[in-house]
């Protein structure tokens, strides 16, 4: 198995790779700024909603060209990528859950709910690994 940045566009035609690979660097760059700005205060307090509306819509931009590239690819690929994100989505929804059950009984510390959208990502990219070795 190679070593890609971008594994979730591996196997997608060249025109698609291609547009996912900018389209997300633009995003990510966009959510990036936005989220620095409005943790060091960068921004006076009157512009903080503008800011942090730029920041939702680079996210909410980034899952849709997702989405696009999720349907560039052929069937069988969407299948493993729709399969590695039902993975990753019910073991990071498991773990919080236990967690936060753990954290009643047992008064252990809860992460902030802001690392649940990081941590799913992490959880698809190891589940894309493993759903792609079962279809190959």
């Amino acid at each position: 198995m190679s070593f890609t940045v971008l594994p979730e566009s591996a196997t997608a035609p060249p025109a698609a790779r291609r547009r996912y690979l900018w389209r997300s660097l633009i995003c990510s760059v966009i959510v990036a700024i936005s989220l620095i700005a409005l943790l060091e205060a960068w921004v006076p307090p009157a512009l903080r909603g503008l800011v942090f509306a730029i920041l939702a819509a680079g996210v909410l931009a980034g899952a849709y060209e997702f989405a696009r590239l999720i349907l560039a690819l052929d069937e069988m690929q969407q299948r493993i990528h729709t399969s590695a994100l039902a993975v990753a989505g019910g073991g990071v929804t498991s773990v919080a859950t236990l967690w936060g059950l753990g954290a009643m009984m047992f008064e252990v510390p809860v992460p902030d709910a802001v690392f649940a959208g990081p941590a799913f990502i992490l959880a698809y990219y190891a589940a894309l690994i493993f759903v792609a070795r079962h279809y190959t």
